[in-house]
């Protein structure tokens, strides 16, 4: 078995963030690496899942 090298990782940006993760960068206190990811951020993506009641079960237009 091979061994494996892990690398931590500090945090994620999405693509559209590239500023605030090389603000964190220029910071020089992270302990990993900073990883960014492509696509839209999780706020503009198209499909948002439906909505729920108070319970948690699948709502009507709430």
């Amino acid at each position: 078995m091979a061994d494996l090298i892990r690398t931590p990782i500090a945090a994620t940006y999405p693509l559209d963030q590239v500023q605030d993760a090389f603000r964190e960068l220029e910071k020089r206190h992270t302990r990993g690496k900073i990883v960014l990811k492509p696509g839209p951020a999780p706020s503009e993506r198209t499909h948002r899942p439906p909505p729920r009641d108070s319970a948690g079960r699948p709502g009507e237009g709430i």
